[in-house]
């Protein structure tokens, strides 16, 4: 079969991540091509040995022209813009809708959650990261038949492949790796890490990560006069040795699904500490694999332990590699993307094997 995923952002982060596992997971069952507008992501997807093809414009008109290249049999549409995008083209080609996160416009009967709605009551199948996800989507009752709660898994053996070759400058005390974008609530993460710094005189804050509010992060270390300490790195393509040698991720989110590059921290070995929205509650025990607080206060002090204690941060690190072998069941989530593949397109697949 071939299946085209269809996203709407030029970077890789979370959905795209898991859209690029999953080319990778199934490979031997069926052929694929990544398709977003044209950024970072093609020498992303280049170092993992996926087909990517530009769209030129998030517009009808583009994915038409897409799919008369690539001719799939199913396209998988990542995320709100994705799925509207694929059921407004009249392809003739069946698309599977994968929601990837829980936001506030969606928890309410305001026009993206109705847009969201129409377009995914035209989807073979409709995919949510958690349970969280599907509870707080305002029309859930539109979509509950068609719906499966498929949590994310990231590949460790992806992780570390491109370990072994990933960018490094060392690690840092405080670490963030994300789109710098309101969901991440950036200007508060910048807040809390560089006062850290304040109270850690020989400590360091890296960001990983580029978007609209990088500025304001950077004024942020500017006024709270740690700036020399703070490193903003923009986006890498694979910032896993970094994260290996750090020694505490910052998470601030406004809300989440279930963040890839938390399961990936914690593959890693990196201890989280972190605001306690939805998809964070499901992969942190707090006081055990990390720390969940919704105080700036309670934030700064678990990193000041984490980072000033060595045997608590490799406890914490221990008990994080752990929690994630036990949540991420890589074959299981496979099984159940070929599964969904094969219900989309019933007389296509020809039993899954690539044509």
């Amino acid at each position: 079969m071939r299946v085209l995923q269809l996203l709407s952002s030029p970077a890789l982060s979370g959905a795209e991540n898991v859209a690029a596992d999953i080319c990778l997971m199934l490979a031997e069952e069926h052929e694929f091509a990544y398709c977003s507008p044209e950024g970072p992501v093609r020498e992303a997807l280049q170092d993992r040995g996926i087909d990517f093809i530009p769209i030129s414009g998030l517009t009808v008109r583009g994915l038409r022209q897409v799919v008369r290249q690539f001719r799939p049999d199913l396209i998988h549409a990542h995320d709100v813009r994705a799925t509207a995008l694929a059921a407004a083209a009249g392809t003739g080609v069946p698309f599977i809708s994968h929601l990837h996160v829980n936001s506030d416009d969606m928890r309410t009967l305001g026009p993206k959650a109705v847009v969201y709605a129409l377009a995914a009551r035209r989807a073979a199948a409709v995919v949510m990261v958690d349970q969280a996800c599907f509870d707080g989507y305002a029309l859930r009752r539109v979509l509950a038949e068609r719906t499966t709660v498929l949590p994310n898994v990231v590949s460790a053996k992806r992780i570390d492949t491109l370990t072994g070759t990933a960018q490094s400058g060392g690690g840092f005390d405080v670490l963030f790796v994300g789109r710098i974008t309101d969901q991440k609530d950036p200007v508060r993460v910048a807040r809390v890490a560089c006062a850290v710094l304040q109270r850690l005189d020989e400590a360091r804050f890296g960001v990983v990560g580029d978007g609209p509010l990088l500025a304001q992060m950077q004024a942020v270390s500017q006024e709270m006069g740690v700036h020399d300490r703070t490193s903003y790195l923009g986006f890498l393509n694979a910032p896993y040795q970094i994260m290996k040698e750090s020694k505490a991720m910052l998470m601030c989110s406004r809300f989440e699904g279930r963040p890839i590059a938390a399961l990936e921290a914690m593959y890693l070995g990196l201890p989280i500490v972190s605001t306690p929205v939805d998809g964070m509650r499901d992969l942190v025990a707090p006081a055990v694999t990390g720390y969940l607080e919704s105080e700036d206060d309670a934030l700064v002090d678990a990193l000041v332990c984490l980072i000033g204690d060595e045997g608590l941060r490799a406890r914490t690190a221990s008990a994080a590699t752990e929690r994630f072998h036990q949540l991420s069941d890589e074959a299981g989530y496979r099984d159940a993307i070929d599964k969904l593949y094969q219900r989309a397109t019933p007389g296509r697949c020809g039993g899954g094997s690539r044509r």
